[in-house]
């Protein structure tokens, strides 16, 4: 990933007003700044959404905090990607 930062998805008028998160990678820890407030977080999965607009053909990252005890974060959190950052997303499970 060389230290990309890969910011939310917030171009349609609907979601122009969601919170601005940012992921990227720094010696294989994954950080997501939310807020203002920077946190380690361990990705889980990615997948497309197909929920209609306007999430059509969004990439949802599923992560933890890696802060929580696994049993606290059952479901986890995620946040919406522009499929072109899809190559990139893919390089944070790696």
């Amino acid at each position: 990933m060389n230290n990309k930062v890969l910011t939310n998805f917030r171009s349609h008028p609907t979601l122009r007003f969601d919170n601005h998160q940012s992921v990227f990678k720094i010696e294989n820890k994954v950080y997501l700044i939310s807020e203002g407030v920077v946190r380690q977080i361990i990705p889980q999965r990615i997948c497309q959404t197909n929920i209609g607009e306007p999430y059509m053909n969004l990439l949802y990252l599923f992560y933890i905090f890696a802060d929580v005890e696994p049993e606290d974060s059952t479901y986890g959190e995620s946040i919406y990607f522009a499929p072109k950052h899809e190559e990139a997303l893919r390089q944070l499970l790696s």
